[in-house]
Order: C-alpha cells, then structure tokens, then sequence
C-alpha cells in the first residue's frame, strides 16, 4: 500500500503531479522509505518514517520537513491517493483498471489544516 503526495498543488510538477511516495519500499516491519521524484521515472529515498499496523488501519509519522513544508503552524494544503496492489509499470491508467485506488481513478483527496 503506498502514499502518494502532492505537496505544491502543481500538476506539471512531479510525476503525474505527484511529488512524494511513501512506503514504496519498506527497510523492515516497522518502517517504510519517503521518496521524493526526482525526474522522470525516477525517485530518491530522502528518509524513513515509523510505520505500524492496528487491525486494518496504517499509521504512518511524516515530519513536514522532510515533505519540505514549514515547521511552525503555517497552513497546509496538500492532495494525496493511496494505491494498493497497482501494477509497477508507471502507467498512470493502471489506476483505472488495476489494484486498488483511493480515490478512484485520477481523483485525489485534499487536506487543508
């Protein structure tokens, strides 16, 4: 199951629009990698967060810094979607037909505190 973030609301900017993906990649049980895109295909690991399952539910801590969002108590307004058993192929239409997105297809959540 991964998290993927928009943090600047830029749609031209990261992959699909997307600038982070958390939990891609996991080092252990208890920890999951925050990858920032980087070009193209590519991402780079810029961090580690804990990571811990309750029954059916992922907890996950992302420090704003390292999403690169101000510490203090600014406002955040940031999109995200969460995929689940999507094909590795990059194809952003394997969201629409392939494992399981939330939401669905090119939609995404919004946050705002």
């Amino acid at each position: 199951m991964m998290l993927l973030l928009d943090t600047d609301n830029n749609h031209k900017t990261g992959w699909e629009g997307y600038d982070f993906v958390i939990n891609r990649t996991r080092p252990d049980s208890s920890t999951c990698t925050v990858e920032r895109h980087v070009g193209g295909q590519r991402w780079e690991t810029i961090g580690k967060v804990p990571l811990v399952w309750r029954g059916n539910e992922l907890h996950l801590a992302i420090p704003r810094k390292l999403l690169g969002l101000s510490d203090d108590k600014a406002s955040v307004a940031l999109e995200f979607k969460w995929t689940d058993n999507v094909p590795n192929s990059r194809n952003i239409l394997d969201f629409l037909d392939q494992g399981d997105v939330a939401p669905n297809g090119r939609f995404n959540f919004v946050y705002r505190e």
